[in-house]
């Protein structure tokens, strides 16, 4: 983080990085630790155009310092050791986005899944809770919950919209995308050789990967419908706290 301290360098570093990069921009970003094990800091940003990724990522980097400078019960390393990655990627318009936990320990996979963005612009995100059976895919269980509205693309960034009637009290994802899913779900864990966690967006019957870690056993991911926002205050209650 020192060496980003200027914001003249976080331009620098940016132009030439994002150099034939295709706009528009999601930024992200996490605090590693010394595990290997992320936690998320800050919101996730949508839909941004390369000019304004200097200023993201500064502000970024005082959540960052923020957080590591505040002590937390929780973590079980010194937060200085923690290091601040940040990702650009190349910005999906989802139709619909989904959070997910693969527990090989328990033959589950966890999902949260919402349409539009998973993004909470202060009314909230709602968002379906399904556990499937990791070898077979079946359900085991699911709570669908009323969506009235979903985050979507504006211009430069996001907003909210209705969500159409005929859908709101559907699923979001299909038996088709389930299926999809869970063969993913299945390489990523084949890949890591453990637990992980995952974040998909659908975008026209196509799952785009935006992130994907493992699950440490002293830091996982909360599973249940209870959403936050980037503060950690609870926003809406779409499904059961837990499945």
């Amino acid at each position: 983080m020192d060496c980003w301290a200027d914001a003249d360098d976080v331009t620098r570093v940016l132009a030439a990085g994002l150099e034939g990069f295709a706009e528009p921009l999601t930024v992200r970003g996490s605090l590693i630790r010394p595990d290997g094990s992320m936690r998320q800091v800050g919101p996730v940003w949508h839909n941004l155009p390369s000019d304004t990724c200097d200023q993201t990522v500064l502000e970024l980097g005082a959540l960052a310092a923020r957080d590591v400078g505040t002590p937390n019960a929780r973590e079980s390393c010194d937060p200085a050791d923690q290091i601040l990655a940040v990702v650009l990627q190349h910005f999906i318009a989802a139709e619909v986005s989904v959070r997910g936990t693969v527990e090989p320990e328990q033959g589950e996979i966890r999902l949260l899944s919402c349409h539009g963005l998973d993004e909470d612009l202060g009314q909230g995100v709602w968002r379906d809770a399904t556990v499937l059976d990791q070898h077979t895919g079946a359900v085991r269980r699911q709570h669908v919950t009323t969506k009235p509205i979903a985050t979507i693309p504006a211009d430069g960034g996001t907003r909210t919209a209705a969500v159409l009637p005929r859908v709101r009290n559907a699923p979001t994802l299909t038996p088709a995308l389930l299926m999809w899913v869970t063969d993913l779900a299945n390489a990523l864990v084949e890949e890591i050789s453990g637990a992980v966690s995952f974040e998909l967006a659908v975008l026209g019957g196509t799952i785009h990967l935006l992130s994907c870690r493992p699950v440490t056993g002293t830091h996982r991911p909360p599973v249940g419908g209870v959403t936050t926002d980037s503060s950690g205050a609870g926003a809406r209650a779409s499904a059961p706290t837990a499945l």
